[in-house]
């Protein structure tokens, strides 16, 4: 199955794991997507509890990073994979670090959450 055809099974959550260079790299993890910023907020804490690197959830007043990485376009898979339906997707923006150092514990922590 190519990843084309799951958008014809219409999803009520979808995530997306990214690697990123972000603009401010105080943020190791950077938390956008449809999902509501409270929720988000949630997870972020989990995540930076869990792992130790900073997490944040996307924020309008975020400048360059929310412009970049908020995964909240309508041409983003996540969104097209909750077939137009409000606050399931994630998308996770993460620095090399916690890419190769935490993602298991990522995975999980982000699997837990959304159970």
């Amino acid at each position: 199955m190519y990843l084309g055809e799951l958008l014809d099974f219409p999803f009520e959550q979808a995530v997306a794991f990214h690697g990123s260079d972000p603009p401010r790299p105080d943020i190791d993890i950077y938390i956008g997507g449809t999902m509501p910023v409270t929720q988000r907020e949630v997870l972020a804490q989990r995540l930076q509890l869990e792992t130790g690197y900073t997490t944040v959830a996307a924020q309008p007043d975020d400048g360059e990073m929310w412009r970049r990485y908020r995964g909240r376009g309508d041409e983003n898979v996540v969104n097209r994979a909750i077939d137009g339906q409000d606050g399931g997707s994630l998308q996770l923006e993460q620095q090399r670090e916690p890419r190769q150092e935490a993602a298991e514990v990522i995975a999980r922590v982000v699997a837990e959450f959304l159970d």
